[in-house]
């Protein structure tokens, strides 16, 4: 340029993926070449001749995910490449690496080995938050053309960790073993000290055995600092989309402890209220490497985009508050099983659609669920018969549909049920097992297509003072039982098919 400046010209798309991703293959290669593996440092002595299956685990286990779409999808796969969250690099990062290298490492059919990882390094160097990641790859022999189940030698993955008894993780975003890639990825968050048992197995085997390679990593991510300027970007804060007035970034000394919404115990980040601040975009799956989080509350903001699943890391969180956005998608089922202290949990007023997860039934703890004002389908799960200490469960202005469970009466510490709404169109008849619920203060089942005679076990209800059954297709007399209500300040029967007349005892 003659002007003595140089201009930037951005692509996109598989021709400059490519030549992306073999330039980092050959930067991998080098890496073993020169003995860099375990330390990062050149060392001769430790020169390893990667295969291909290696290569490629390396890859994969630090590609990075999208901000724009969901892991493992057919958007972004495995996600973007990013050699410094594959390798290890002194003074770029602080990992540490486990490697397994084929061929001298080989199953038999039905041979299982269990590869042991630890992260030892300490809270006082630096470390705030962690993440281990296992990729196992192998070159499997071609199949035929049109093959419904094409792996002819599956092998498969999965973890354990110590001190966490009856959890096991399992590959590229699945609930159980993957019969269908020779890739498998595995993510999890990690505290100092903890130890892995990394497991391969040959599940079924063509060949007589298998060669494998295994990448394990773990370490630091990003630091507190870092994870909330990956917030800050991914919802428009450089972009001024935020409201003023805020102090975040505008002091590069400033402790992210002293950032507005944020609070801090002995510096780390557990409490993050940034409620009607004007963030816009999409919530960044490093939101889950907060590890001492327990409240996060992003409520009436302008966020889009399905929620990240690594929500689920955030093993020490109480309060979940995501109400009046545009979060959309389905809500996803794998985030509950990690969260099992949620005691306050509001997606409502948002673009969720789908049934909800039964998986939500394991937050025993949950005090308080919304998801009102959604695009919500389907009924109610029987799992959630297991929420006991809920409180509050408001699933109005939904599409959800059919019967309710009769799971529902086992919520006896239930004060406030809110089914109502214009599109919900709940099914078959009220329960008779709601008059299980002796706390509930108001009940809203109107504007349903709820059928049948209204249960007298209602009037076991007495502490209610709000009863909402209107626009429904009930039918029958009222039940003499209703007198018992003698708290009831408000009771809506109309547009039902109520005949008889109205027994004495309610008046009283």
């Amino acid at each position: 340029a003659t002007s003595g400046s140089c201009g930037v010209v951005t692509y996109s798309g598989t021709s400059m993926a490519a030549a992306f991703v073999s330039a980092s293959a050959a930067i991998v290669r080098q890496y073993f070449d020169q003995g860099r593996y375990p330390t990062g440092d050149i060392n001769f002595s430790d020169t390893i001749d990667p295969s291909s299956a290696l290569v490629k685990a390396v890859l994969i286990n630090g590609a990075e995910t999208l901000h724009d779409s969901t892991e493992y999808d057919n958007n972004q796969g495995f996600g973007r490449v990013n050699l410094l969250q594959s390798l290890a690099v002194p003074g770029k990062n602080t990992y540490e690496m486990f490697v397994v290298h084929e061929p001298d490492n080989v199953l038999n059919d039905g041979q299982s080995v269990i590869h042991t990882v630890s992260f030892v390094q300490s809270l006082g160097s630096g470390c705030e938050s962690s993440e281990a990641s296992a990729t196992l790859v192998w070159t499997d022999i071609a199949n035929e053309a049109g093959c419904v189940t094409c792996v002819q030698n599956n092998l498969d993955l999965s973890i354990t960790v110590d001190g966490r008894e009856g959890t096991t993780y399992y590959p590229n975003g699945g609930t159980g073993p993957d019969n269908v890639n020779n890739v498998e990825r595995i993510r999890l968050s990690t505290r100092p000290d903890e130890v892995l048992r990394v497991n391969v197995t040959a599940t079924t085997l063509t060949s007589a055995s298998v060669p494998y390679a295994l990448v394990v990593r773990t370490g630091c991510l990003l630091t507190q600092a870092e994870i909330l300027k990956d917030l800050f970007v991914a919802t428009g804060g450089f972009d001024d989309m935020w409201n003023t007035g805020h102090n975040w970034f505008v002091e590069e000394e400033t402790s992210p402890c002293a950032y507005d919404g944020v609070i801090c115990i002995d510096n780390f980040i557990t409490e993050l209220d940034l409620s009607s601040m004007g963030l816009v975009g999409t919530l960044p799956g490093s939101i889950g490497l907060l590890s001492n989080l327990k409240k996060l509350d992003l409520s009436l903001n302008r966020l889009t985009g399905p929620l990240p699943r690594a929500l689920g890391q955030l093993t020490h969180l109480t309060e979940l508050i995501l109400y009046d956005n545009n979060f959309s998608g389905a809500i996803p089922s794998q985030i509950w099983s990690g969260v099992p202290n949620l005691q306050k949990l509001d997606l409502g007023e948002n673009n969720f659609e789908g049934s909800l997860p039964t998986t939500l039934g394991l937050l025993t703890k949950l005090e308080h669920f919304e998801v009102g004002t959604n695009f919500i389908t389907n009924t109610i799960p029987t799992q959630f018969g297991n929420l006991i200490k809920l409180t509050k469960l408001d699933l109005s202005l939904t599409e959800m549909t059919g019967p309710l469970p009769a799971s529902v009466g086992n919520m006896n510490s239930l004060e406030h049920l809110d089914l109502g709404g214009w599109d919900t169109e709940f099914t078959g008849e009220i329960p008779t097992s709601m008059g299980n619920l002796s706390n509930l203060l108001t009940l809203r089942l109107g504007y349903n297509q709820f059928q049948g005679n209204i249960p007298a076990q209602l009037g076991s209800l007495t502490a209610l003072i709000s009863l909402d059954l209107k626009q429904n297709i009930l039918d029958g007399s009222l039940p003499t039982s209703l007198g018992l209500l003698s708290n009831l300040e408000y009771f809506s029967i109309y547009s039902n098919i109520i005949s008889g007349t109205i027994p004495s005892q309610i008046w009283s």
